[in-house]
This record gives C-alpha cells, sequence and structure tokens, in this order.
C-alpha cells in the first residue's frame, strides 16, 4: 500500500509524499517552523536546522526500509555524526521549508555523506553537509552497533 500523505517525525507534520526531483538522485522533504523550532528572537536555531536534516534522513530511511523484508533492515537508523551548515538568510516560524536532499558519497565504514538545500517559497536560506552514520541492534542483543545501510536504502538512492 502507499506511504500515508503526511506523517509526524519529532512533532512535525510532512506534507506530501517524499519525491525523487526530475530522475535524478536528489529527493525532496517538507516541513513547517513552528515557533518550538525558533530562537527567543524567532528565528530557526541552528540546531533546528540540523535537525530537520536528520528528519528528512529519517523519512527517507524509513520509506526504503518498510517495504524491505528483512528485520535487519527495518531496524537500522541513520544518525548524524558531523554537520556544517551555512546560512543565507533567517528562516522564520511560520514559514515551509523544501529541503532537497542528495548522497554525496557512500563510505567504506557504512557512512555517507548528504548535502541539503533548504530554500523558502523558492529562496535558498541554508545549505548543511551531513556525515550520516548507519545503526543497528548490537549482534549481542544489548544496545546499537555500526551497520552499512540495508540494500533497499542504498537502492533508493543509487536508483
Amino acid at each position: 500500500s502507499p506511504a500515508a500523505s503526511s506523517r509526524r517525525i519529532r512533532g512535525h507534520e510532512a506534507r506530501g509524499q517524499p519525491s525523487p526531483i526530475d530522475g535524478s538522485i536528489a529527493l525532496q522533504h517538507s516541513v513547517g517552523v513552528r515557533p518550538s523550532d525558533c530562537d527567543r528572537f524567532g528565528e530557526l536555531s541552528a540546531g533546528s536546522g540540523v535537525q530537520f536534516c536528520a528528519d528528512a534522513m529519517e523519512v527517507w530511511s524509513l520509506k526504503s526500509t518498510n517495504n524491505a523484508a528483512s528485520s535487519t533492515s527495518s531496524s537500522w537508523r541513520a544518525v548524524v555524526r558531523s554537520s556544517d551548515t551555512h546560512w543565507v538568510r533567517r528562516v522564520r516560524a511560520g514559514e515551509e521549508i523544501v529541503m532537497t536532499v542528495e548522497i554525496r558519497a557512500w563510505l567504506r565504514d557504512g557512512s555517507f555523506d548528504v548535502s541539503f538545500e533548504a530554500r523558502v517559497a523558492g529562496e535558498e536560506v541554508f545549505t548543511t553537509e551531513c556525515r550520516f552514520e548507519g545503526l543497528a541492534p548490537a549482534k549481542n542483543g544489548i544496545g546499537w552497533g555500526p551497520a552499512p545501510p540495508p540494500k533497499a536504502f542504498r537502492r533508493l538512492w543509487i536508483g
């Protein structure tokens, strides 16, 4: 069955279906900025901007792994290891951010580099480069350990 037209991630409602862009491997994700995402001046906080990136990746990993048959792939998670954000302009509560997400590199240790471009009403507001690390339940059943992305997740990006 098709995915729901909206989904809640950490209190946000992601509107519409995540969608590939014009046959490329870049994907889009939309999110509305809430007052709780902003600092005391009513502007999107840097931490919330990175969290939006993590949320966009979570939407995509859930979309790809929910369709996979293996229980290993359905418990896999991508977490931010490092990030670097460049702000172009301020973002305020009530604005809708459309994020373009593109995987730039797959690394040998199972991590991967991702670029995020955030736009409001077609205008670029910030870009973020993140390195994500894959995690899955540890083989001994205690905690989480490093794990490469499942094949279903890689297929979503590679085509």
